[in-house]
């Protein structure tokens, strides 16, 4: 994309913009007005219906709408958080024509980002939601940079903060596991992982095969570590790890860092859920619930160099 403004829907696909969310949703929204977008806010966007915005039904609905409106060219989720997967079957995907609609999230989007992959509905992208913008006040500019600038080298910086755990944190160098191959190229295919193995199974998965699986965890147990690698297992039990053209796992987080020991650490789990493939797989990367993070659009062109990675036009 080309253009400077854009007329964007906002949905709520899993945790209501309530309390905290609602101040930092809202203050998004006036953001992007500001910037000259026009702004669709779609009814039940400050719902609440316990841990969800509204049924299931409601969501699918809203989505749905927005997906087929015209006017709309992308599409923000407010927040994360549980059960976007539930809305999938309210959503008769295979009636949708093809479109350049963006559809922007992560974390539980991820369940929404398989499907409409999978169904080829619009274009799927790992990017900042509304409730990231007071926190982390470049966040749309850089997504709307990304857009602008389709050839662009990955690289992490020196520093990073995370919605939960206070404070900013080194992020370590990128690291490559030994002994697989140096260089591939593969179409981007971004997922959180908890999220993405809830749809194993399920008719909502798109091909992985020579795709470049960015991957990233968000502390959900007690035991971040012990969770992160069965999670891995059920990936590769599964065969969705099979056919990879590469893989690049997220940063984690200080307090799943912190679990690391000199047996059990991401790189040990990582070499032996990779044991047998050969492309490329690259860690401690800028991606997933740390902020700065990437902007990754689904589809477009992962090139992993020796040293370095890179995204292209298609």
């Amino acid at each position: 994309m080309t253009k400077t403004t854009y007329t964007i829907g906002i949905v709520a696909p899993s945790l209501p913009s309530a309390g905290q969310r609602e101040h930092k949703v809202r203050a998004a929204i006036s953001y992007l007005e500001s910037k000259g977008h026009t702004v669709l806010v779609g009814p039940s966007t400050f719902a609440v219906q316990g841990y969800k915005s509204c049924s299931a039904q409601q969501r699918a609905g809203e989505l749905s709408a927005l997906l087929r409106d015209p006017r709309v060219e992308m599409i923000f989720a407010t927040t994360g958080g549980y059960n976007s997967n539930e809305i999938l079957e309210f959503m008769d995907l295979a009636s949708f024509a093809p479109s350049r609609k963006l559809f922007v999230g992560y974390s539980d989007c991820t369940a929404l980002s398989m499907a409409l992959e999978r169904y080829g509905v619009c274009v799927s992208v790992s990017g900042p939601m509304l409730v990231d913008f007071v926190d982390w006040p470049e966040c749309f500019d850089q997504f709307f940079l990304s857009l602008l600038s389709p050839s662009r080298e990955l690289t992490n910086e020196a520093e990073a903060w995370e919605a939960v755990e206070s404070g900013l944190f080194p992020i370590p160098a990128m690291q490559r596991l030994p002994n697989k191959a140096p260089a591939s190229i593969g179409s981007a295919l971004a997922a959180n992982l908890s999220t993405l193995c809830l749809m194993i199974g399920t008719p909502y998965l798109p091909s992985f095969a020579q795709k470049t699986l960015f991957l990233e965890y968000d502390r959900e147990e007690q035991l971040a570590l012990p969770s992160l690698e069965r999670f891995m297992w059920q990936l590769r039990q599964a065969g969705l790890l099979l056919n990879l053209s590469g893989l690049i796992f997220g940063a984690l987080q200080p307090s799943v860092l912190a679990e690391q020991t000199s047996t059990d650490s991401l790189e040990r789990i990582l070499t032996e859920v990779t044991a047998g493939y050969t492309y490329p797989v690259v860690y401690n990367a800028q991606f997933g619930h740390i902020y700065p993070s990437w902007v990754i659009v689904n589809g477009q062109r992962v090139r992993i160099d020796p040293e370095r990675l890179f995204i292209e036009p298609v």
